[in-house]
């Protein structure tokens, strides 16, 4: 029988928002899951990344964490703004997401919209701060 965090996960998977709702209603420690493969993705990021906006809403309400890294320090905001998916980003900005974050290797999500040919999003990004030396965030993890 599958424990409630493969349920969630495979809900998030096939964008079940219905199923999603019940399993964080009866458990919002759920809503900061991340997958135990090498890349350590969030459910967040899995959302963000296929633009499922209300099951990011669903998880967001839930008390995920906006800024939780993958196991390269990529964000849930860099996810959306490299897939194109401009409502969710707006939903992660509005969120709190933090625009200056920076992979392991130093990249925004700015550089994510702008490489993927993300014209609107890179422009709704680049109204934020954007990171400066300081503001990245090589060298250091963290693990869920």
């Amino acid at each position: 029988m599958p424990t409630p965090a493969e349920k969630l996960l495979t809900s998030v998977l096939a964008g079940d928002a219905q199923a999603v709702a019940g399993l964080l209603d009866a458990d919002p420690q759920l809503a900061n899951l991340a997958e135990r493969s090498p890349h350590r993705l969030s459910v967040l990021h899995i959302a963000t990344g296929r633009g499922d906006l209300a099951v990011v809403e669903l998880l967001l309400a839930a008390g995920a964490t906006v800024d939780k890294r993958s196991h390269d320090g990529s964000t849930p905001l860099h996810e959306a703004a490299a897939g194109g998916q401009l409502e969710v980003v707006r939903a992660l900005v509005a969120a709190g997401a933090d625009t200056r974050a920076t992979t392991n290797s130093g990249h925004s999500p700015f550089d994510a919209a702008r490489a993927g040919g993300h014209r609107l999003i890179a422009e709704l990004l680049a109204a934020h701060p954007q990171p400066g030396a300081r503001h990245t965030f090589r060298g250091k993890r963290e693990w869920s």
